[in-house]
């Protein structure tokens, strides 16, 4: 028994057409598409790169920070008389070196503190000093003290 046509063509849809080009990409359209995708991957690579870059740096700056912040309480539970300058050209933290200078500037009762962390390695960024400044005072009476 045999189907009629139309019924075929609403089953599985319009025949192909025989003659004529045939559907489809060529070769030079699929190259072209590659050359598009790969340049917007490239884009994205360079991306990467940077912020891989970056958030390299941001960790030595946290530790360089750390590194301020443990010095300054360091600082805090001595005595007043132990607030000193030093300058230490070569600490080590979590692997990395650091040089840390502490300034310390005294007005009677009163001694500003300020320590510098310098990072020896990393990008330009990374190599930016960390500063923590604080002012500490004596037990005794201050100067307005009347």
């Amino acid at each position: 028994m045999r189907l009629p046509t139309r019924r075929l063509e609403a089953i599985a849809g319009p025949a192909a057409p025989r003659a004529g080009r045939a559907g489809g990409f060529t070769l030079i359209e699929t190259a072209i598409a590659m050359l598009v995708i790969m340049v917007a991957l490239l884009g994205l690579a360079s991306l990467f790169v940077y912020g891989i870059g970056y958030n390299s740096a941001a960790h030595v700056r946290t530790i360089a920070m750390a590194l301020a912040q443990e010095r300054m309480e360091a600082l805090r539970q001595g005595a007043f008389d132990e607030v000193l300058a030093s300058n230490e050209p070569d600490a080590e933290s979590a692997g990395y070196h650091f040089a840390v200078s502490t300034a310390v500037v005294t007005s009677g009762n009163l001694r500003k503190v300020t320590i510098t962390v310098t990072p020896k390695a990393g990008s330009a960024w990374a190599r930016q000093p960390v500063t923590l400044v604080t002012q500490r005072a004596g037990t005794g009476l201050g100067t307005f003290y009347q």
